[in-house]
């Protein structure tokens, strides 16, 4: 998004706001406007909902990136609650666990989590 905001020369709309003379503004508003075209041309229609009632290319920004943040920290709660409760269950394939294992904490670290060496021998001993 951000290389067709500078694409457009409209990338300075989400980060400053209008000035105060009239044909100033009158630039800033039209910028804004094909900002948010460029926004509400790239998402989906589940997420034009949510940004509603948004009068900026700002405000539909920063309304898209707390929903984002927040799902990424559930994302990875939820990914790093499975890699935690994983157990190695007798009788089956030892590379199979290792395998699940490292996926697993492959999935923690795609959603943000951090994973030190120590941490993941731990929770290798312990599953």
């Amino acid at each position: 998004m951000k290389l067709l905001f500078e694409q457009n020369r409209v990338l300075h709309v989400l980060s400053t706001e209008p000035l105060t003379t009239e044909a100033d503004l009158k630039k800033f508003k039209q910028e804004d406007v094909q900002a948010r075209n460029i926004l509400v041309q790239g998402l989906a229609d589940n997420m034009l909902r949510m940004i509603m009632g948004k009068n900026t290319a700002k405000e539909i920004v920063e309304t898209l990136a707390t929903t984002y943040e927040k799902w990424a920290l559930q994302s990875m709660v939820t990914a790093q609650k499975g890699w935690r409760k994983l157990e190695y269950k007798m009788g089956k394939p030892l590379q199979q666990f290792l395998q699940q294992f490292e996926l697993m904490a492959s999935e923690v670290k795609l959603a943000g989590g951090k994973l030190h060496e120590d941490e993941m021998i731990n929770q290798l001993v312990v599953a």
